[in-house]
């Protein structure tokens, strides 16, 4: 509990730093100390995880000796691979949710993925994690949302998101693709750079959306 408990000490520094940062409109201070937001978010959810399976550990020692011991926990990764897709999911954009509110910004659940803002604007918050090389795959209900924000995940385990403005899927979202009531995102990664697939127009550029909460705060 000790070790949980200075991560959360850690997070809250960092948190006041990115307000102290953004405060100052320094894009670059804001931009490093969110990767090692992100990269703490990340220990949380292992330290939380390695402090279930003690718990599970010591009650099934304190049962007695009749009482096997056993654990889900697995060779280093394993939880990570066993975690469902929705799961991981859930757990990302709870995070992603979390960073805004600690930042003022409160999104209020509207159904599923999909939250309204304090601006009254509907924001589908949509998870992927890197199918192929440099590839993520997302969707969101269609005609459910104003403004997208979409959490890549890559197979390191650190997320990048992209918040894409109305004013930008008002511009491109008809060009999405749509299939079983969902609006497909198609994002890639080449040189460094994120891009929008659309189909039958090309890519689209969307790194001046990366990790930086556009219009949302």
């Amino acid at each position: 509990m000790q070790t949980r408990a200075r991560l959360l000490e850690h997070q809250g520094a960092l948190l006041r730093e990115i307000g102290a940062a953004a405060r100052k409109q320094d894009a670059a201070a804001v931009l490093a100390l969110q990767k090692k937001l992100e990269t703490l978010a990340s220990l949380i959810r292992r330290q939380e995880e390695i402090d279930r399976t003690v718990a599970v550990f010591e009650r099934a020692l304190a049962a007695g000796s009749d009482t096997p011991v056993t654990t889900t926990e697995g060779p280093a990764g394993d939880d990570d691979r066993e975690v469902s897709a929705k799961e991981r999911g859930r757990r990302h954009r709870d995070d992603f949710v979390r960073t805004l509110s600690n930042r003022g910004v409160v999104l209020h659940r509207l159904k599923g993925a999909v939250f309204r803002s304090p601006r009254g604007t509907r924001v589908g918050v949509a998870y992927g994690r890197e199918s192929r090389n440099d590839k993520w795959f997302l969707g969101l209900p269609e005609d459910g949302f104003d403004q997208a924000v979409l959490l890549c995940e890559d197979r390191s385990g650190r997320v990048t998101h992209f918040s894409l403005t109305k004013e930008f899927m008002d511009e491109h979202g008809d060009k999405l693709s749509r299939k079983d009531g969902q609006v497909k995102f198609n994002v890639f990664r080449r040189g460094g750079e994120f891009s929008l697939q659309l189909p039958k127009h090309g890519p689209v550029t969307i790194e001046p959306f990366r990790d930086n909460f556009s219009g949302l705060i």
